[in-house]
């Protein structure tokens, strides 16, 4: 008989960083254990099982390596223990591993736009306005307004995602966990701007920031 103890807390949702996005397309043994994890917290022995089933033979020592690697970047995180009782005085704990957040996406907008040249992010920022003011001109008339909207609306953006995943259900989130790094990107993107129409005036804030 065994019960897990579980003393991590783990988020619904966290923005992956570039070091974490490397590391993972580095070595496609630490994305299996990610994906692994989906199913909930595993010890060392699961995860040696579930290799196997992938037909993958790993020993012990790789897979507390890749736990390590994932761990030291904070994408993985122990959990706590599991306590299997071998007889009437004899227990045995193992740790269980888990992922720190049940969901991970890629960079948002703005942290990308934080890496490039201060001059190219004028220019874009310079285009944008341009190509919307030649539609929307009784709306959108101050250049520099348009760097102040799109932060706005990407920090809400992401703030209406992680509300809706944190109130998802077992079974929708289970449908999410199914869905490969690059679908997950488009979903979190539409649930983004679909949420975005029914919860937030928009148009409120364009006139706010590019009036």
């Amino acid at each position: 008989m065994s019960q897990d103890v579980i003393t991590y807390k783990q988020q619904t949702v966290m923005a992956l960083n570039e070091e974490q996005v490397d590391l993972l397309y580095s070595d496609a043994n630490l994305s299996y254990i990610i994906k692994f994890l989906r199913a909930g917290p595993r010890t060392v022995k699961e995860l040696e099982k579930d290799f196997t089933k992938k037909g993958i033979k790993k020993s012990d020592k790789s897979i507390y390596r890749y736990l390590k690697n994932l761990t030291e970047v904070g994408m993985v995180a122990k959990a706590g223990k599991r306590i299997t009782s071998k007889g009437a005085s004899e227990l045995q704990t193992e740790t269980i591993y888990i992922r720190t957040s049940k969901m991970f996406l890629t960079e948002n907008l703005r942290k990308k736009m934080n890496t490039l040249d201060k001059k190219d992010v004028e220019l874009f920022y310079d285009t944008i306005f341009s190509l919307l003011a030649g539609k929307f001109k009784d709306k959108i008339k101050s250049d520099k307004g348009v760097d102040k909207l799109i932060n706005t609306l990407e920090s809400k953006k992401f703030e209406l995602v992680n509300d809706i995943l944190g109130n998802a259900d077992e079974e929708t989130l289970g449908k999410v966990n199914k869905l490969d790094w690059g679908l997950l990107d488009y979903l979190i993107e539409y649930i983004g701007w679909l949420a975005l129409s029914l919860d937030y005036n928009v148009v409120e804030e364009i006139e706010d920031c590019c009036c």
